[in-house]
């Protein structure tokens, strides 16, 4: 796009803004007054809307009593009598020649005999006007991320600005007259791992609508991992799949998949071996799909893979269960940040998100930082680059390995957060990567010494590198 015309398009779209007056405004006083009126007769709505209108959205008289409405609602609760506004404004010594202007407009808005006949009018009109103008000020802020041709933010900006208004529709949830609901929680759904014993501390297996992440050092296991509990969903359990990898090659996932079900090494994998797995589908009456997606490191955001996943669904009929990402630190964000952390906690919450609206269970492999890799008890405090992501997961399992540990072929596997039962415990495992075998006891040990789940600082080198900064 040139400069000349990244030029034009922002005076048009500034010059389009000055001419579209984003307030109430434009619709008269009296219009005003009924939306005031209507927040009085409908208590909910204006629960719904009073954070996304701003006063300056009001005439001046209407601005004020709307900014009292406000004041007194965060105080008390509930919004103020006829009375009580009458002497707010009487106390009000700022008013001086005002005050009757106001006093009138408070007659009217407050005189509930003259119920407002269209009252579902005035607030669909509210709720229209604070669509657009949130949809507005996104595509305002998207004219940068337009000259930069950055799409994927632009989506961002816009599904956000959408998001926000959607969220303040649900007043809350009303616990006691959701009983029956709650009964559906309690059975919850859920694809069960290899690992009865993970099966048994997390109620089952890995949650439908629940992000699961696997966090572990590089070539701690993570992937492989990941790949043994998906192709045992779609063998064992004849569940769809999809397998987002934004690391290594389609290819080499199919091959390490192939290692799995066959317990032998990827270079030893033949032509009859591949029959063999067929042979096993078939006896099994697998009527499933298992599909691999690859994007290059960087490329692929919220929006393209969701993207992908609706072509698949409308080209295959299928329907996932199961949806791993390997891994979202390395996607690309659906909104620009001053932080690459923040744009990571956005990748996470965004995943989750899909998962609930999709009603499948997320598995992401996720990476630690430096200090983790060589602990044997590394914890959720060692996540990447950015923290907030553990706060969003349903259940984080880590994989502790230690250099002594990759030299043995153990480690242990840490139930690092769990929403649905137990933490804090961890579980001997055998790994040996070149032949995809991960074995996970059922010897379980409870954290009882705080001490070994710091950080080590008597290694010299670690604390030469923190000195000099890094």
């Amino acid at each position: 796009m040139s400069n000349n015309s990244q030029l034009d398009l922002t005076s048009k779209i500034n010059l389009y803004k000055i001419q579209n007056e984003d307030s109430l405004i434009r619709y008269g006083e009296s219009f005003q007054n009924n939306i005031l009126k209507s927040f009085l007769l409908d208590h909910q709505f204006y629960v719904d809307v009073y954070d996304l209108i701003d006063k300056s959205h009001f005439s001046k008289y209407q601005s004020y009593i709307f900014e009292q409405f406000i004041s007194y609602f965060e105080k008390y609760n509930k919004l103020p009598s006829k009375e009580t506004m009458l002497l707010i404004v009487q106390d009000d010594k700022i008013l001086e020649d005002n005050k009757k202007n106001i006093a009138i407009i408070i007659d009217d808005i407050y005189n509930l005999s003259n119920k407002i006949n269209d009252i579902d009018y005035y607030k669909d009109k509210v709720i229209k006007f604070i669509r657009n103008n949130r949809v507005k000020d996104a595509i305002f802020k998207s004219i940068k991320l337009l000259q930069e041709e950055d799409y994927d933010s632009i989506i961002g900006e816009i599904t956000g600005a959408i998001k926000s208004i959607e969220k303040n529709k649900k007043l809350s949830f009303n616990f006691m007259k959701s009983l029956k609901i709650l009964q559906d929680f309690i059975k919850r759904d859920f694809i069960p791992t290899p690992y009865d014993v993970i099966n048994k501390i997390i109620k089952g297996g890995l949650g439908i609508s629940e992000l699961n992440i696997i966090l572990g050092g590089t070539a701690a296991g993570k992937s492989f991992l990941s790949e043994i509990i998906s192709i045992n969903a779609f063998i064992k359990y004849n569940i769809d799949v999809v397998y987002y990898t934004l690391e290594m090659g389609e290819d080499m996932v199919a091959k390490r998949l192939c290692s799995i079900l066959l317990k032998k090494t990827i270079d030893n994998v033949t032509d009859n071996d591949i029959k063999n797995i067929e042979k096993i589908a078939l006896d099994a009456g697998i009527t499933a799909q298992y599909h691999i997606v690859e994007y290059p490191s960087g490329t692929a955001s919220i929006n393209t893979i969701k993207q992908r996943y609706t072509i698949l669904k409308n080209q295959y009929g299928i329907n996932p269960k199961l949806v791993v990402v390997d891994y979202p630190e390395i996607m690309k964000a659906s909104r620009k940040r001053t932080e690459r952390r923040t744009e990571v906690s956005d990748i996470y919450t965004d995943l989750r998100g899909w998962s609930k609206e999709e009603q499948f269970a997320i598995l992401a492999p996720s990476q630690t930082n430096r200090g983790g890799w060589n602990k044997k008890n590394p914890t959720v405090t060692d996540a990447g680059e950015d923290f907030g992501k553990m706060t969003i997961a349903d259940f984080v399992l880590i994989l502790g390995r230690s250099v002594e540990d990759r030299l043995a072929g153990t480690g242990r596997a840490i139930i690092g957060k769990n929403r649905n039962g137990k933490d804090s415990v961890y579980f001997p495992m055998k790994i040996d990567l070149d032949k995809a075998s991960i074995d996970i006891f059922d010897e379980i040990q409870e954290i009882t010494n705080p001490n070994d789940f710091k950080e080590e600082f008597d290694n010299t080198d670690y604390i030469s590198e923190l000195l000099d900064g890094n």
